[in-house]
């Protein structure tokens, strides 16, 4: 961090802006998500859960995290790799974390219309699923619900998927210009130009590191 030249313009080289303080809010919430994995501990889920709140109080790009643990725990899954101490993790930092954005005034309902909060929806519905068809695999036997799971897991992603093209078609959810710009660097320069001409979005002069 001491030699990120986003973070010196924003922080202590520059205007002391919300990226000073949630910076470290960011690297503190992945550092205790690592702990709450690797232990299976509510109390270390719970401290994750609060520093993300930490983090959705102090800065927009509280979105981040809402979007890179869920596709986490998602590549868990895929990779055979997922276990008990992840759905605890997950489902500790799921519910409270939603209830408390919940009480932020410029977040509140968009926790729910935002398309920024859809993976972790998704990923807490799918995360549940997997743990009961793997319980119903244990107790039954692989050769009577193999299909049965094939088929589970298509149809959730086709219906979350045409939802998710119904609210976006009906202007219930709709991308954020942070999430654009993220897809499309040429979107803010061309759609909000206020945006993109904050310093932390242009190249940094080497005076900064010296």
């Amino acid at each position: 961090m001491s030699i990120n030249s986003s973070i010196m313009s924003r922080g202590i080289a520059g205007s002391y802006d919300n990226e000073a303080v949630a910076i470290w809010a960011i690297t503190n919430t992945f550092f205790l998500w690592i702990r709450a994995c690797n232990t299976g501990s509510i109390l270390w889920s719970l401290l994750c859960t609060l520093n993300y709140f930490y983090m959705v109080v102090s800065w927009g790009g509280y979105s981040f995290i809402i979007n890179i643990i869920p596709i986490f725990v998602l590549g868990c899954m895929f990779i055979n790799k997922f276990n008990m101490k992840i759905y605890i993790a997950y489902s500790v930092f799921y519910t409270v974390g939603t209830m408390f954005s919940l009480t932020i005034v410029f977040v509140n309902y968009q926790v729910f219309h935002s398309s920024e909060h859809m993976a972790s929806h998704l990923t807490f519905i799918a995360m549940n699923a997997f743990v009961l068809l793997n319980f119903i695999k244990d107790n039954i036997g692989a050769d009577h619900v193999a299909a049965v799971m094939r088929l589970a897991q298509g149809f959730v992603v086709l219906l979350f998927f045409l939802l998710f093209i119904f609210l976006t078609m009906s202007g219930s959810t709709k991308w954020s210009g942070r999430s654009l710009s993220l897809i499309d660097p040429s979107y803010a320069k061309e759609h909000m130009p206020l945006v993109a001409s904050v310093s932390e979005h242009s190249p940094a002069m080497w005076v900064n590191y010296w």
